[in-house]
């Protein structure tokens, strides 16, 4: 079994190497394809799908990131909020809780996150 894994490791080295020669050799040539016109079309075209993926995969974790974010905003202004009105932390945390679905834990890392 080691045999094979050297092998493979081996070969995956190997083609490495010989991708990066190619791609050296061949530099200028790859340069003068992506000056013209029809060719740089013939590949936009090509590569359109995988392009969509990955701008459906930013997009997505663009999303995401945001969304977190804000959520957190809104769970700091909503403790800051309760606390101005005189609830107390342990309404609070119920408050939290119940209204943004987090564990009791997350809700007690929040109230030490704003102060009054």
């Amino acid at each position: 079994m080691k045999m094979e894994s050297f092998h493979s490791k081996l070969d995956r080295e190997l083609a490495d190497a010989v991708l990066g020669v190619a791609i050296k050799a061949n530099w200028q040539m790859a340069q003068e394809l992506r000056g013209d016109g029809n060719m740089y079309e013939a590949l936009m075209e090509l590569m359109e799908p995988e392009i969509n993926k990955i701008k459906e995969n930013v997009r997505e974790e663009t999303t995401q990131q945001v969304t977190q974010q804000v959520t957190q905003q809104g769970i700091k202004n909503a403790i800051a909020a309760l606390k101005d009105s005189g609830h107390t932390n342990d309404a609070i945390r119920s408050f939290l809780v119940m209204a943004y679905s987090i564990t009791q834990s997350e809700a007690e890392k929040y109230l030490g996150t704003v102060g009054k």
